[in-house]
């Protein structure tokens, strides 16, 4: 892997762009070949190796002081040059990615958070994966001084991410299109009971540094 990055700071946002160079040697994917009549046999194999160039870069925007974006794009070349027993899968094609992370602190002790993403149509060694969005949404709120929290989940909000691909081989063909119940909903209740904090020492200065093992929403 090969990467040059670049990072710097626009209006008080943080701009950050990479371009970099991918190889994966002995690249693992499930191959798929005709077992009997009507049965498939799926088995992940090493195939050959792949590669990516491209570039990605990521925006934070501190819109307001409640409001904080995160822009992540990733646009990059792939090809995969791959064989199993006599069949050759070599191909390739452009893809990229979108992410839009906003995190929202509307009201006390409490915050919002509405992802979205897309992901472009892709090829593999056997085939091809249509392209697919999805949105999520997450409202958290803490009590008793981050103690007890308590997170709605809402996942696939809109209901578009259905999985659509194509496989095909020597002596086979097929064509899967899957429609997911959407939304999925999903509550959780953390409570902490102990809030751990470790003093550190840095050394001769004495310095003292605290870590809190409570994690980010």
């Amino acid at each position: 892997s090969y990467e040059l990055g670049y990072q710097t700071d626009i209006l008080g946002n943080m701009f950050t762009i990479e371009a970099y160079y991918r190889v994966n040697h002995n690249k693992i994917e499930r191959i798929e070949t005709v077992y009997g009549e009507n049965v498939t046999l799926h088995r992940p194999e090493n195939v050959g190796t792949d590669y990516s160039f491209g570039n990605e870069f990521m925006l934070r925007l501190g819109i307001s002081r409640f409001w904080d974006m995160n822009l992540m794009g990733n646009l990059y070349q792939y090809r995969i040059d791959a064989s199993y027993g006599d069949q050759n899968f070599s191909r390739e094609s452009l893809n990229w990615n979108a992410r839009i992370n906003n995190s929202l602190k509307l009201w006390k002790k409490g915050q919002v958070q509405l992802n979205a993403f897309y992901y472009s149509p892709r090829v593999s060694a056997q085939g091809k994966r249509e392209g697919f969005f999805m949105t999520d949404l997450s409202v958290r709120q803490d009590f008793m001084d981050k103690q007890l929290s308590a997170i709605l989940q809402v996942r696939d909000l809109f209901g578009t991410a259905n999985w659509e691909s194509i496989y095909q081989g020597a002596d086979f063909y097929r064509y899967s299109y899957l429609e997911r119940e959407s939304p999925v909903v999903m509550l959780t209740l953390r409570l902490n009971i102990n809030n751990y904090k470790e003093q550190r020492n840095n050394g001769p200065s004495g310095g003292n540094n605290s870590f809190d093992s409570g994690g980010e929403f």
